[in-house]
């Protein structure tokens, strides 16, 4: 299958900003995409790539840091042995600081909806538990289903968000991760929705993050099939 990567990389970057930004005008968004994949098709090496994240003042500055993440996933990423702490790296790089690991310092998270289950004292262990299922994932699932796949990644989301660990942006990091497992498994990433915009991934998402992952699979499932194709 001939994939337009850069068309599927602005679906992705439209549906994660402009749900975060509801203000900003598609068509600013549409261009700041472009003029991003221009300069980074320019560049060669991973380190040229990682030096285009920058530190969110604005929200093009979000723009800019997807683009260029997706392009280090396509390009870099997905290519060479999974990332050691693909999590910390997706979190970090999506606030223009790879390896600067910035923990939740507090037990109440306002857009989580209050106190959330796993206390800050537990947060590195239970962090580095999930990085390293991440890793064993992205490594040893890819012959497996894509029914078996779309489970596992419905369960990482779901487990993330339960757990929390990130002063900021767990959901996105959450996100990525799944864009990052598909392109491994050498599969057509897809667009998410975030929870707050679309009441059937809400619904699933909380049953994920009690530990049900079913109902996120079948969300997952029914995007990842639309997007591949199968």
């Amino acid at each position: 299958m001939n994939i337009d990567f850069t068309k599927v990389f602005l679906q992705i970057v439209e549906a994660a900003v402009l749900n975060k930004y509801p203000e900003l005008d598609k068509s600013r968004v549409v261009a700041v995409f472009n003029i991003t994949c221009t300069r980074i098709r320019r560049l060669s090496t991973e380190k040229s790539l990682t030096a285009e994240l920058r530190k969110i003042r604005i929200p093009e500055d979000d723009v800019i840091n997807q683009v260029t993440i997706l392009y280090l996933l396509h390009r870099f990423w997905s290519k060479a042995p999974c990332l050691e702490f693909p999590l910390t790296t997706l979190n970090s790089a999506s606030f223009g600081s790879i390896g600067r690991l910035k923990l939740r310092t507090s037990d109440s998270v306002p857009d989580y909806g209050g106190k959330v289950r796993t206390a800050k004292k537990g947060l590195t262990m239970r962090l580095n538990e999930l990085e390293r299922l991440c890793c064993h994932t992205v490594d040893l699932m890819e012959p497996c289903s894509v029914e078996a796949k779309a489970l596992q990644l419905a369960y990482i989301h779901g487990a993330l968000i339960r757990i929390h660990p990130f002063e900021d942006g767990n959901g996105r990091t959450a996100r990525l991760f799944i864009q990052y497992a598909l392109l491994k498994w050498k599969l057509v990433p897809t667009p998410l929705p975030k929870v707050r915009n679309n009441a059937a991934w809400a619904l699933a998402m909380d049953q994920a993050v009690e530990g049900n992952a079913i109902a996120l699979q079948q969300e997952l499932l029914s995007r990842i099939r639309i997007a591949n194709g199968l």
